[in-house]
């Protein structure tokens, strides 16, 4: 598929879906670290600008998360749930707030079905929004566990990163397409 046909699919037709990673592709990514308070949580240049490109094209956008901080103790449950709700509080000022965030507590080695690339959470996406058709979902995600999890689904899936990333070669490989940032990605969706 091309970008051009992508793009005209998802605005001929209204029940596509908009599934989003959150570190590293809405906020910074903390490497070696989590975001344990919403003080830490730092949006990424233009992502405020890319969800105004994105929001009213989808049905949906949703976040889907892995946040092991949870299970090794960092942090609550419900201190990511209050971050999330920030987060979407900040956006709302704006009218571009997503609408659900999903996220995994567990650590990797627990063996959840939740953790991505496990499809957990997309199937509780969909519980909860029953019209989602992961056909027609889009999954951006700045990790090969983020694009194999849209994969498993048989979504289109986008990779949003830097360039020096060290499986970075990999990741492009097995993404349908890849861009700098989200906002590369939303400016396909401008004046359209």
């Amino acid at each position: 598929m091309k970008l051009t046909d992508l793009v005209n699919d998802v605005l001929s037709a209204p029940q596509w879906t908009l599934f989003l990673d959150r570190d590293g592709v809405i906020n910074e990514r903390i490497v070696g670290g989590y975001v344990l308070h919403y003080d830490e949580l730092k949006i990424l240049p233009f992502v405020k600008e890319a969800l105004h490109l994105l929001k009213g094209k989808f049905y949906k956008i949703v976040v889907v998360s892995n946040q092991q901080s949870v299970g090794k103790g960092l942090c609550q449950y419900d201190e990511v749930v209050q971050i999330h709700n920030q987060l979407n509080k900040e956006l709302q000022k704006e009218n571009i707030a997503v609408d659900h965030f999903f996220f995994c507590p567990h650590k990797a080695e627990d063996g959840c079905e939740c953790r991505k690339p496990k499809t957990g959470m997309a199937f509780e996406a969909q519980k909860m929004f029953p019209e989602i058709d992961f056909k027609h979902s889009i999954m951006v995600g700045d990790m090969i566990t983020d694009i194999q999890f849209g994969h498993s689904l048989g979504m289109t899936t986008i990779y949003v990163g830097e360039k020096e990333v060290l499986n970075r070669d990999q990741i492009v490989e097995l993404a349908d397409f890849s861009f700098e940032n989200l906002y590369e990605f939303a400016q396909l969706f401008k004046s359209k």
